[in-house]
């Protein structure tokens, strides 16, 4: 039975004996699970040399259960993941999928896997690798072929289709194309979306403070401060903060009128890099608020990473307009074809959503 809870993933800098004994006790579990072409003998010729490679490995994380008991674990060393396992009962639970996350947001971009462990590859081809190279043997000599991996931008889509997965699993984003929802501005949309959601669903939070954190990481490498749209964006800054060990802050709305009446929160110094995140882009008003807010206050804003956005025109030209470069983890292009392919919508209702997304105002595509 799998457990129903995880910790998030911990970076390990203390590696006691106990630690150590217990990662090897899961290593050989995950090994014996899904690499059946070692014998006995390799096993344990294998197991002698393990230890000292947790010891040694750069950046090495674990997830714990309910009990805080390891239940998983990979090791980073620059790009390269260099070692993920996961306890054979917690296997299909996602615990591998959020720890390759935070790989992601670690800057990892290669990953040698064991030819013969064809769900490895698998795995690893879902969340974005592709095979780079072949070695006839392993890189200990070993006779055991090596498949070497290699991430790179054409992993976007699989995230992107990740994410929207995600959204729709839990309610965060809800279609009705059939019963049109009415936004405050009188506007007819076939589409809700509620990100908030995304924070009591702890593996869907994972997966996006991970997916924010490898916007930052990788996009902008500079990054000094993360600021919180309020409110909506501060949950998700001070998460994705902790993750890129940054500080973070936020921007409310407007000054408050006590107190030192102000409408940054958090300290923030003339100059410093700064990334705005964002829970929704729509039209982009509120974000570009912020932006300016924080451009008046001698920010250096590099860009906005935001969970989802409709890829509005308006808001297209609006961020344009004002120098923001923004990237989102999904966008409505995929969501629709997620949807239809989930079942969520119709076929033919992809093509009502993208008409709405075009024009807003155009209330044709309730009729089509």
């Amino acid at each position: 039975m799998k457990p129903v809870f995880f910790s998030a993933p911990e970076r390990c800098v203390s590696r006691d004996d106990a630690l150590v004994g217990r990662l090897v006790e899961l290593w050989e579990a995950s090994v014996r699970a899904t690499h059946d072409f070692l014998s006995e003998e390799d096993i344990r010729g294998i197991r002698t040399y393990v230890p000292d490679a947790l010891r040694s490995i750069a950046d090495l994380r674990i997830v714990r259960d309910a009990e805080e008991v390891p239940v998983a674990f990979m090791g980073c060393d620059g790009r390269r993941l260099e070692m993920l396992f996961v306890d054979p009962a917690c296997r299909g639970a996602g615990v591998g999928t959020v720890l390759v996350r935070e790989a992601f947001a670690a800057g990892v971009t290669e990953v040698v896997v064991n030819e013969q462990n064809p769900s490895a590859r698998g795995f690893y081809e879902h969340v974005g690798f592709a095979v780079c190279g072949r070695s006839e043997r392993d890189e200990q000599g070993g006779p055991f072929p090596i498949l070497y991996m290699k991430l790179n931008d054409n992993n976007k889509p699989n995230m992107e289709k990740a994410i929207a997965k995600d959204l729709l699993s839990i309610g965060a984003v809800f279609l009705r194309p059939e019963q049109p929802f009415t936004w405050a501005s009188g506007i007819k949309s076939p589409i809700y979306c509620d990100n908030r959601l995304t924070l009591t669903a702890p593996e869907v939070r994972k997966h996006v403070e991970a997916g924010l954190a490898e916007i930052v990481r990788t996009k902008f490498p500079e990054a000094e401060v993360l600021m919180g749209t309020s409110t909506a964006g501060i949950a998700h800054a001070a998460i994705t903060a902790t993750i890129l060990d940054l500080p973070m802050g936020y921007v409310r709305s407007g000054a408050k009128d006590h107190g030192r009446g102000n409408r940054i929160e958090g300290r923030l110094e003339k100059g410093q890099k700064v990334v705005v995140i964002e829970d929704l882009i729509s039209t982009a008003g509120s974000c570009i608020e912020v932006v300016e807010a924080l451009r008046e206050a001698g920010a250096e804003v590099l860009g906005v990473a935001s969970i989802f956005t409709y890829g509005m025109q308006k808001g297209l030209d609006r961020l344009a307009a004002a120098g923001v470069v923004n990237y989102s983890l999904s966008n409505l292009d995929v969501l629709a074809e997620v949807a239809a392919e989930e079942g969520y919508i119709r076929p033919e209702d992809k093509a009502r959503l993208i008409a709405f997304r075009n024009n807003p105002s155009d209330e044709s595509w309730i009729n089509k």
